[in-house]
C-alpha cells in the first residue's frame, strides 16, 4: 500500500520522541470512547486491541461491520470518536459520516486503504476531522484520535 498525501494524512501530536501520542504526559481529561467501524473482522478485532491498549485514556465501546450497526452502536454508546472505514462492502463509509454525526456528538477519524487524494479531501468536507492511511503507524491513528477529542487537553494550556 502507498501512504495518504502529507497535505490529507494528520500528523502526530506530542512532542517528538514521545512513546504514545496519547500518553497520560501529553493529555489530560475523562476516559475517550472509541467506536470503530470496518467490514473486516480482522481490522476491527486489530483497532480495539489498540485502542483499548491507551486505556485509561482510550477505550472502544463498539466494534461495527455495517452502516447499520454503526448508526445503533453509535446512538446507543454516545462515542466520543468514530473510526470509520471508507469502504463498508458494498457501502461508502464516508456517507455515513453525517448521520453519525447527528445520532451522537461525535468526531469521525476516516481510515482506509484506498490512496485517491479526492476521498481524504472529501471526507475532509464531509465532516471528519482526519483522513490516515491504513499502512500509517498504529501512533499516527492514535494521534488523529486524541486531536478529535476535544475533551483532551495539553498540559501547557492547563493552568498550574
Amino acid at each position: 500500500y502507498s501512504r495518504a498525501p502529507a497535505s490529507i494524512a494528520t500528523t502526530p501530536v506530542g512532542s517528538a520522541g514521545a512513546s504514545s501520542p496519547t500518553s497520560s504526559e501529553h493529555f489530560r481529561g475523562p476516559t475517550v470512547k472509541v467506536l470503530v467501524v470496518d467490514d473486516h473482522a480482522g481490522i476491527r478485532t486489530a483497532l480495539t486491541r489498540l485502542i483499548d491498549n491507551e486505556r485509561p485514556l482510550l477505550c472502544s465501546v463498539g466494534a461495527a461491520a455495517n452502516g447499520q450497526e454503526a448508526l445503533a452502536m453509535a446512538r446507543l454508546n454516545q462515542p466520543d470518536v468514530i473510526v470509520l472505514d471508507v469502504v463498508l462492502g458494498d457501502e461508502d463509509g464516508l456517507s455515513l459520516i453525517a448521520p453519525l454525526r447527528r445520532s451522537a456528538a461525535v468526531d469521525v477519524v476516516v481510515l482506509t486503504s484506498l490512496v485517491d487524494r479526492r476521498i481524504g479531501e472529501r471526507a475532509l468536507r464531509l465532516g471528519a476531522v482526519a483522513y490516515v492511511h491504513k499502512s500509517a503507524p498504529a501512533t499516527e491513528l492514535l494521534a488523529c484520535i486524541a486531536r478529535a477529542c476535544a475533551k483532551f487537553t495539553l498540559p501547557s494550556s492547563t493552568p498550574p
